[in-house]
């Protein structure tokens, strides 16, 4: 699946959020706030490029199973972050990935020309190999069973 088809919409799922025409504003539902969820900013390592990502997880003990959040256009934004929470609220861990990394973060930016043509220079194979390093980070872990799903947002 990381070989064939899953480029392309994997691909369409940060290109294709260009036709926002703001980004969304979070609808904050407490997820962040929630004292039962962990959350904060993680990295790892894809090749030579270090990779950050948003993690929310339920605390306490367990392995938990994992869902990687491809955010849209905008990054991994305020609404990202909630969603990646609310994902800890109902017991998995959520991992968000910054695929602005090797450019310095999320672009301070709302013009759809300048994101798009950030996102343009971004093969799928490298969308595809932070996406796979993401799932690698979390199988390192303790608190990961090793299944993993993944959604995207645009």
């Amino acid at each position: 699946l990381l070989k064939g088809g899953a480029a392309g919409i994997v691909g369409a799922a940060v290109a294709g959020s260009a036709t926002l025409a703001a980004p969304a504003e979070a609808q904050d539902k407490g997820a962040l706030k929630d004292q039962g969820v962990q959350t904060g900013w993680v990295s790892y390592k894809v090749g030579d490029a270090t990779i950050q990502a948003f993690e929310a997880r339920p605390r306490g003990g367990g392995k938990r199973g994992a869902v990687i959040l491809i955010p849209g256009i905008f990054g991994v934004t305020p609404y990202m972050q909630e969603a990646t929470a609310q994902v800890a609220q109902s017991g998995m861990v959520g991992l968000c990935v910054e695929f602005f990394s090797r450019v310095g973060g999320t672009p301070k930016t709302n013009d759809f020309a300048e994101l798009r043509q950030i996102v343009g220079k971004m093969p799928d194979e490298q969308i595809l190999g932070d996406v796979h390093g993401g799932i690698q980070f979390l199988k390192g872990k303790d608190y990961s069973n090793g299944k993993f799903g993944v959604t995207g947002f645009c």
